[in-house]
């Protein structure tokens, strides 16, 4: 998968789906049970080789109230629905990533009268 920071250490999930769902007593973890997901270390370079010489990059631990507004309107159609939800997830997944961060997000959906 792909890496949760861009630099400073950061971590990637491989997980594991059922490709045949299981039969009389058979059984199938769920899908957030531990034996269905593995971690793994990325982009454990420091963040500070990303930034020109003599600069410095910000790094912020205040606390961060953020809403994010998803269009849902009939006019982006089912693909760009479906475009819309995916990069909200993108999105609320980076800024809650950073466990020492203190950052509370809303999701606002809407629409114009139909």
């Amino acid at each position: 998968g792909t890496c949760s920071k861009g630099c400073g250490t950061g971590h990637s999930m491989r997980k594991r789906t059922v490709k045949v769902p299981a039969k009389g007593t058979g059984r199938c973890p769920k899908p957030t049970h531990k034996s269905r997901r593995q971690f793994k270390k990325c982009n454990t370079m420091s963040c500070q080789r990303l930034v020109p010489k003599g600069r410095s990059y910000l790094r912020c631990n205040s606390k961060l109230d953020v809403i994010l507004v998803v269009d849902s309107s009939g006019s982006l159609g089912s693909f760009g629905w479906k475009q819309s939800k995916k990069l909200a997830s993108v999105l609320v997944d980076a800024m809650i990533a950073e466990k020492s961060a203190n950052i509370k997000v809303a999701v606002l959906e809407f629409s114009s009268r139909r």
